[in-house]
């Protein structure tokens, strides 16, 4: 369903409505598939086709996090940074905990990076980059 949405929101063999792929993609949201509820939470975040509601896109996402869909972790994570301050302490925070988030789903990089950052605290090289 959420690859028949793709094809109405894109005009792809079928002619261009996004009523109709919104339309499949909230079917979808209803019936769980992790996919739709990333497709509506961009329309939703981006006011793409629908009316932006920031609210209802980081609660898609939250579903598609439970989930444990990459791509909305992601959004998720995007999305909610925007809402704190930018600072670097609390860039750094993030970066730790995405990092660790990301390993635990399976990245190699991120596996890569949080093992990295135990070994340098654990050799005394913490502060050496």
């Amino acid at each position: 369903m959420v690859k028949l949405g793709m094809c109405y929101e894109q005009g792809v063999g079928v002619e261009k409505n996004v009523e109709e792929a919104v339309r499949l993609y909230r079917q979808a949201v209803d019936m769980d598939e992790p996919s739709a509820m990333v497709k509506l939470g961009m329309c939703y975040e981006q006011g793409r086709f629908v009316e932006k509601n920031v609210e209802e896109a980081m609660r898609l996402y939250r579903v598609g996090v439970e989930k444990n869909v990459k791509e909305a972790v992601r959004l998720y994570q995007q999305a909610r940074a925007m809402d704190e301050p930018s600072a670097m302490v609390k860039r750094r925070q993030h970066n730790r905990v995405n990092h660790r988030l990301w390993s635990s789903l399976g990245c190699a990089t991120s596996k890569a990076w949080v093992w990295r950052r135990m070994w340098r605290k654990r050799c005394g090289c913490i502060g050496r980059q």
